[in-house]
């Protein structure tokens, strides 16, 4: 909160993740934050915070690398960099050799989630992510397949799933077949566009990505466009 309602600080950075920000969600004094918009950065177990700070502040947040990230791989770092400064982003899927796409329709939409695990953590409560037409980002890190089965199942559950206009999943790490397996027979499906493998998460590269904001999916181009950010 001090950080938020410091002048001089243009930027917050999360230094890792781990776990417990769900426990400070109720601690935290969204009226300061939205009245004090700043750029704030992190990813996995800050998922809540990155998605609930867009909702109460209607401004992005920043799925990125951390401050313990290895922000020495290149990629990684020129796309936290080319983010944060340029007032417009795209993304080549094509340079992506591990991405693959199903039901390959042109969308657009706001750009929602992160963690799996702590998107389903905040289901009934206050913090729940709201997938209404949005696309939803996925990740994860060290849950075997039975448990990406099961927080799957929740989402489609809850309707979650049902309420979103695509899909981009990210790192699942460590790699294990049967886990991208029960993914697309999760979500293929629902017949919603898909992209599978993209970099962003608990591997490298981790490629930033602003949630809140509306992107392109240009499947005929193989791109995604991202509006622009700081006006």
């Amino acid at each position: 909160m001090n950080m938020f309602k410091d002048p001089e600080v243009a930027a917050i950075m999360c230094y890792r993740g781990g776990y417990g920000s769900i426990r400070m969600m109720p601690y935290v004094n969204w009226d300061v934050i939205k009245n004090n918009p700043k750029i704030f950065c992190g990813f996995s177990d800050i998922t809540l915070l990155l998605n609930y700070i867009n909702k109460v502040s209607n401004i992005p947040t920043f799925h990125t690398p951390m401050v313990n990230s290895n922000l020495q791989d290149f990629v990684t770092q020129n796309f936290f960099l080319n983010l944060l400064t340029k007032k417009y982003s795209s993304i080549n899927l094509k340079n992506f050799k591990n991405i693959k796409t199903f039901n390959s329709k042109n969308i657009t939409g706001k750009i929602c989630g992160g963690n799996l695990s702590m998107i389903c953590s905040a289901l009934g409560t206050p913090y729940d992510i709201d997938t209404n037409n949005k696309i939803l980002l996925l990740e994860d890190i060290n849950e075997p397949a039975y448990k990406i089965d099961r927080m799957l199942t929740q989402l489609l559950m809850s309707k979650k799933l049902d309420k979103c206009c695509g899909f981009i999943l990210g790192h699942f790490t460590p790699y294990d077949i049967n886990t991208l397996n029960l993914i697309k027979n999760i979500l293929l499906p629902l017949n919603k566009p898909i992209i599978l493998g993209f970099p962003s998460g608990h591997a490298y590269p981790n490629v930033s990505l602003p949630l809140g904001s509306n992107i392109l999916i240009d499947f005929s181009q193989n791109i995604i466009s991202i509006e622009p950010i700081f006006k």
